[in-house]
């Protein structure tokens, strides 16, 4: 059997500069296109889909991998390159705000080939997947959970002409709906199928880490219980099952990536990475021991899960950045949700780890139970206080099958059950008698322009630190130039007075005390990386707007 493996794109025509992310996302949704034909700077690497993909070709079938999100492939052209494999089977991953479209897709394809088998994998509710299943005539098959080895199974049976109905997370329609598919040991799962994968274009820029960037996993699953989040109680079925992965294992393929594809950077994309001192005590050291901690790097985290102790050996290991999920700031809400923030304890490590000099990433969700303009407002300050050097802010949104969409189902706070709507980037789809819809999503948009201006002022002061370092540079330095991007280093002519414009080298030749200055919107900290391998002196003595 051919077998295709497929991220279908995710977009509407009606608005061609968004582009959605879902394989790989524990929120899948809409990004704004930083301009037409170019990707979201966040590209997402879907580990599930490239393990199953490497599982089947080991197992002997011809399998045709594609990430079309990743590759900025439409659905014509997604559909002609099915069309020239000819596959048996079809293998999507879909998830519930793109299932509407990944149906139709499901459904085109039916009608180009009536015998082709087709099968979905992904989140949805699998309380609602038979319904689905039965209303849109497509899917054949849907494997709920962990579907890396499930698919083989499913796979061989159809090959052989038995029956599958014992296929681990298997739903078909007619009666058979199985357990969500569970991996025990994380340990058996092969590296993902990457000669497949267009590696260049998958990123989690946090703080700017440099791109190409290595997206890795050490652990799968949570032991916390969060009602909001998909993951945890959707693919891998609320059961809080946290497995480790062996640590050489996940560094196994960092090594690989950057060795063969020229990758920059690398980053620990777990649930939560930071389970257990000792554990990231030993991290860092295979991480150091394999001269990795020259790389930038680093990992989603549970704040009140870090100590001083782990702090310390991550950044001595070369930790660059963390992400921290805050969500609120309200002790309420946070126990309200099960998230059950330890605050104080949280709010020393985000301290810390920028005391010790890792840059930190915040995310924060409005619209949780109890929400109110104030808690809003509370949280947004708390942003500001502590300065974190960048942050995301989203509207909480109660993905079918989480304990939040049941609770809000149960107590009426759904205003719409359109899963084209539930993206969580822009608009409210519950109303609670402490804040409606409206007056949630006006809250939303005022505190991310609030956050906006703030940063912008904050940008414009790193602007006037550089332009008087730069000045005092020139008194001892005969020129200056520039690595980056000059429509963002405009800054420097404008307001940089006489000297700075009269002393400005092009590069070519540079002077022996030509002063370096980097300013890049997004890459400052690549070009400084590859500076310091290159001209390691020069390196240390440069200016940087981000540094």
């Amino acid at each position: 059997m051919k077998i295709a493996i497929i991220n279908p794109p995710w977009y509407d025509d009606s608005q061609p500069e968004l582009w959605g992310v879902r394989a790989g996302s524990r929120w899948p949704h809409m990004q704004r296109r930083p301009g037409p034909g170019q990707l979201p700077r966040y590209i997402p690497f879907p580990f599930f889909l490239g393990i199953a993909a490497t599982i089947m070709k080991d197992a002997g079938f011809e399998v045709l991998l594609v990430d079309a999100v990743a590759e900025d492939v439409d659905r014509p052209s997604l559909i002609r390159r099915l069309d020239d494999f000819r596959p048996d089977l079809i293998f999507a991953e879909t998830a519930t705000p793109s299932l509407n479209g990944d149906l139709g897709l499901f459904r085109d394809l039916r009608s180009r080939n009536p015998n082709i088998r087709l099968v979905f994998g992904g989140i949805h509710d699998t309380a609602m997947i038979p319904g689905v299943m039965a209303e849109a005539s497509v899917p054949d098959y849907w494997i709920t959970g962990e579907y890396d080895f499930a698919l083989l199974d499913l796979v061989q049976k159809l090959a052989a002409g038995e029956a599958v109905k014992t296929v681990p997370g298997l739903i078909d329609g007619n009666g058979v709906h199985n357990a969500p598919a569970a991996v025990a040991d994380v340990d058996s799962l092969p590296a993902p199928l990457y000669e497949s994968l267009p590696i260049a274009n998958y990123c989690d820029p946090v703080c700017g880490l440099p791109h190409p960037c290595v997206q890795a996993w050490l652990s799968r699953g949570c032991p916390f219980g969060c009602t909001f989040c998909v993951w945890p109680q959707i693919v891998y079925n609320g059961t809080g099952r946290y497995r480790r992965r062996n640590i050489d294992r996940s560094l196994d393929e960092v090594q690989y990536l950057i060795d063969n594809y020229d990758c920059e950077s690398f980053y620990f994309d777990d649930d939560t990475a930071n389970i257990g001192e000792d554990r990231m005590v030993e991290l860092s050291a295979r991480i150091t021991s394999r001269g990795l901690n020259h790389y930038p790097w680093g990992m989603m985290a549970r704040g009140d899960c870090m100590t001083e102790r782990m702090l310390d050996a991550l950044a001595g290991a070369g930790m660059y950045c963390v992400k921290y999920g805050v969500e609120s700031i309200s002790q309420k809400l946070i126990d309200a949700c099960n998230k059950n923030t330890r605050i104080e304890k949280l709010k020393h490590a985000i301290r810390y780890s920028k005391k010790i000099g890792i840059k930190v990433h915040l995310t924060f969700t409005f619209g949780l139970p109890g929400e109110t303009p104030e808690t809003i407002r509370e949280t947004l300050d708390f942003a500001r206080d502590v300065d974190p050097e960048s942050a995301q802010f989203s509207i909480c949104t109660p993905f079918p099958g989480t304990r939040f969409y049941y609770d809000c189902k149960e107590k009426g706070y759904l205003i719409t059950d359109d899963w084209n709507r539930y993206l969580g980037s822009g608009e409210a789809v519950v109303e609670t008698p402490w804040l409606s819809a409206k007056r949630l999503q006006e809250e939303y948009q005022a505190a991310v322009e609030e956050w906006d201006t703030y940063t912008a002022e904050r940008l414009r002061q790193r602007q006037e630190r550089l332009l008087s370092d730069l000045n005092g540079r020139l008194d001892s330095a005969s020129t200056w130039t520039l690595a980056g991007d000059r429509d963002f280093a405009e800054f420097l002519w404008e307001r940089g007075g006489a000297q700075v414009t009269r002393t400005f080298n092009d590069g070519t030749p540079r002077d022996n005390d030509c002063q370096l200055v980097i300013v890049s919107r997004h890459d400052e900290e690549k070009i400084w990386r590859r500076m310091k391998r290159s001209e390691p002196c020069e390196a240390e003595n440069a200016l940087r707007l981000f540094g």
